[in-house]
């Protein structure tokens, strides 16, 4: 059939947590299937859309990182997220940013060219 152990093993879940047997399941045409085993989809307008001009603009300061940008997000639109790490307030944008660097030492070959 080309399904993975793994795409059965999520409908077979998804089955039971809709409380549907093998008989119900036989009886049902794929369109009301789906419907009752797949959540209906929420509409993108919920979402408020990211401006990707004044991202770019704000990352171009000192101190701002992708990160904190999600969290002034994530804290504008709180309603829309239920996760602890959103919601958590931080000490500001410019008192939160710290910078560390990575650097690896590596052993340099010669090249013939």
């Amino acid at each position: 059939m080309g399904i993975s152990k793994g795409v059965v093993t999520k409908y077979v879940s998804l089955a039971v947590a809709a409380r549907l047997d093998w008989p119900a399941i036989a009886a049902m045409d794929e369109a009301s299937l789906e419907r009752r085993l797949l959540p209906a989809s929420r509409p993108s307008d919920i979402y408020t859309p990211a401006d990707f001009g004044r991202i770019h603009q704000e990352l171009r300061r000192k101190g701002i990182t992708l990160a904190l940008l999600w969290e002034e997000y994530c804290a504008e639109t709180a309603d829309l997220f239920s996760a602890d790490h959103t919601t958590t307030p931080h000490a500001g944008r410019h008192e939160a940013a710290q910078f560390f660097t990575l650097q690896l030492p590596h052993a340099t070959t010669p090249q013939s060219f």
